[in-house]
């Protein structure tokens, strides 16, 4: 799955199966939040979908290759961004492997202006919210990251670039 997804394969990591839910859950997915770059890992059908939305909301509309039946006669390769390949992987049946680039994001792909935009708001937002109504940095992040559909790491880098900026 890894050389057939076209990702980058100088250095990956492999994480196996996410925990089906919980608190291990929850880890396995902040751990993947910290990982840049391609990961590898597993998913039962049954699972495969909430998983990859689970990817999505945690990671970004990251880019994404999602193996079925890898070396096998019914083999199929889903690629693009996670937000387009939740959609095609449709009927939950063969074995399924997840091949991420974390490190490629295509929420900022559009219109340069729309970029701005989504800065400015960011960086408005979490004034409003440090400044005025007194919420640590770290969970206005958080908010405002589930507000605008990115990840919390890209409000940083944002809330970062302004600092510098000013």
């Amino acid at each position: 799955a890894l050389a057939a997804s076209g990702l980058p394969t100088d250095a990956f990591s492999f994480l196996g199966f996410p925990p089906v839910r919980g608190k291990d859950r929850k880890l396995w997915f902040e751990r993947l939040k910290a990982v840049r770059g391609t990961v590898v890992f597993f998913e039962a059908p049954h699972r495969i979908q909430a998983t990859l939305h689970d990817v999505q909301r945690e990671v970004g509309d990251c880019a994404v290759v999602v193996g079925r039946e890898m070396t096998k006669v019914h083999e199929q390769l889903f690629r693009g961004p996670i937000s387009l390949v939740v959609k095609s992987v449709g009927e939950a049946r063969g074995e399924f492997t997840i091949v991420l680039n974390i490190g490629l994001t295509t929420e900022f792909t559009g219109c340069l202006n729309s970029e701005i935009e989504t800065n400015a708001s960011v960086l408005n937002d979490i004034g409003e919210m440090t400044l005025k109504i007194g919420v640590t940095k770290r969970k206005a992040i958080n908010i405002i990251a589930r507000k605008h559909g990115i990840p919390p790491n890209r409000v940083y880098e944002i809330v970062e670039a302004g600092k510098k900026s000013v």
